[in-house]
């Protein structure tokens, strides 16, 4: 049916070639990716905890620690830059404020309902 000269044989080589590169680094890929660490599937930032403490003792530090970790609001700036420096001391990095608050958490539910208070007596005070 269709004749093949030597340019469509060299054609065939090359294409053959070529896939065969493909292949193989494809093949290198698929093995460099599984190198890589495997993340934590569930137990996140108290995997340095290892099977010590008890599995419901790390659920409950883990939901501490990610509050502590984490970045706040400054109430000075609205950056979200407020980070802990220390036990209920907080630090934002955008106006360089040091702030007081919880252990935890940069507000608590104290202040919260004290601040509620303040407003509620301003209010009747000002009518």
């Amino acid at each position: 049916m269709f004749s093949t000269g030597p340019n469509e044989l060299m054609g065939i080589i090359a294409i053959d070639t070529y896939r065969d590169n493909l292949y193989r680094s494809c093949l290198y890929l698929t093995i460099r990716k599984s190198a890589v660490a495997k993340r934590t599937k569930k137990v996140g930032v108290t995997g340095k905890y290892g099977t010590r403490y008890g599995a419901s003792l790390r659920k409950q530090v883990k939901k501490f620690e990610i509050t502590q970790h984490a970045k706040y609001t400054c109430t000075f700036c609205g950056k979200d830059a407020v980070k802990r420096t220390a036990v209920g001391i907080w630090n934002c990095k955008g106006c360089k404020k040091t702030l007081a608050g919880g252990a935890w958490t940069v507000g608590t539910t104290a202040a919260a309902t004290v601040r509620g208070t303040v407003r509620r007596l301003r209010e009747l005070t000002e009518a």
